[in-house]
């Protein structure tokens, strides 16, 4: 658990208060939740609303921790973060009763914008598609004066497309995209706790559970 405490100013924590852990199944129960109920009325939930104190943390959560994946992140130390990190979490899983879900990363790209070599070359190509799209707007115009226009079809089969602008002219960078890491976890789990006494749960307590505006 060192290891995501460690982490902490690298990754960002939430959690969702709509969960309860079973004791007879031994499974966590979660979903949405909300004032309205099938009769509610907008009176009874308004009331509740001016009456509302923020409640205490929830004896279990779905907690949910992401990466700080920006454009500047160093790929090796974010590698090494989210293999550490579910390293743990999977150790973890198998002696404690958490729920852990995570998608493997997957490759994206950052625009950090043109290359101010390339300015005239993608301006000339703005304008290019700026003015092919008038036109095609004043030619369709045109035409549903006379009959129903299947755009789509027409755009597809008879105007010319816009030009594309060519990766090259753009910097960017390609990172590795780590997906959420969802936790369910209870009171008495070794996460849960952590998270408790170093006082994260707190920090990120959902301002709409806080507040009864949910």
């Amino acid at each position: 658990m060192d290891v995501i405490t460690n982490y902490k100013n690298d990754l960002t924590f939430s959690w969702h208060p709509g969960c309860h852990y079973n004791d007879t199944t031994h499974t966590y129960i979660y979903g949405p939740i909300g004032l309205y109920g099938p009769n509610t009325t907008h009176e009874e939930v308004a009331n509740i609303r001016k009456n509302w104190v923020k409640p205490r943390i929830p004896d279990a959560v779905s907690l949910s921790i992401n990466l700080k994946n920006t454009p500047t992140s160093i790929e090796a130390t974010n590698a090494e973060i989210w293999k550490s990190v579910t390293a743990v979490l999977d150790k973890m899983k198998l002696e404690e009763p958490i729920e852990v879900v995570y998608k493997n990363p997957t490759s994206k790209r950052i625009w950090l914008g043109p290359k101010p070599e390339y300015a005239d070359e993608i301006n000339e190509i703005n304008v290019y598609n700026t003015n092919l799209r008038t036109k095609i707007n004043e030619l369709l115009d045109q035409m549903r004066q006379y009959a129903t226009v299947d755009e789509y079809e027409i755009l597809r089969a008879v105007f010319p497309k816009n030009k594309d602008i060519p990766d090259e002219y753009y910097n960017y960078n390609d990172i590795i995209d780590y997906k959420t890491i969802t936790v369910r976890c209870k009171k008495g789990t070794t996460i849960y706790n952590a998270l408790l006494e170093n006082n994260t749960l707190e920090e990120v307590f959902p301002e709409s559970y806080a507040k009864g505006t949910f």
